[in-house]
């Protein structure tokens, strides 16, 4: 039987929709609107990323434990047992945080920012921004910038993971 631990509700786009679950074993599954690699499953056949109406697994999470999920509008993200943390979806405001805008249909692991050198704990994502937090406190931010909302000094896009909060103190 498959233990449900962790939910996670993306989409807002009218139609644009997606949900993750995390079972207790660690594996990650999606359902929903597949139109913009959200749901992590790759290409159908003929590049097609069909909807999804029953949840299913996630084979390229497969083989690894994952420890939470998030799901953003059109964008999702995990956080493995080693502190990996991979994304998938769409990435134009580079809310991947794979350094380039372009999207992901199987989850990635974020390298760039110095990222692969840092222990995440846990992740949230926004419509088109992304939030990360390691096991050192430290938060770090990408995707969209408007309204401030990744924490650092204005910026309207930033594709890479770079601290937020810095200089706040406590």
């Amino acid at each position: 039987k498959v233990r449900i631990v962790q939910v996670a509700a993306g989409g807002g786009l009218v139609r644009v929709a997606h949900s993750l679950l995390l079972t207790s074993t660690g594996r990650v599954l999606s359902f929903g609107t597949g139109q913009y690699g959200q749901l992590g499953h790759g290409y159908a056949s003929g590049k097609q990323l069909p909807d999804i109406l029953r949840p299913q697994f996630i084979e390229g999470l497969a083989g690894m434990r994952c420890v939470c999920v998030a799901a953003g509008e059109l964008h999702s993200a995990a956080v493995s047992v080693d502190g990996d943390l991979y994304t998938w979806g769409d990435g134009f405001c580079g809310q991947l945080g794979h350094g380039d805008k372009g999207p992901r249909v199987s989850p990635e692991q974020v390298t760039k920012g110095g990222m692969e050198d840092e222990c995440v704990a846990n992740v949230a994502l926004g419509a088109r921004h992304s939030l990360v937090v390691t096991e050192d406190g430290e938060v770090f931010s990408f995707g969209l910038g408007h309204f401030g909302v990744l924490g650092r000094n204005y910026t309207p896009y930033d594709h890479e993971p770079a601290g937020a909060l810095d200089g706040m103190g406590d």
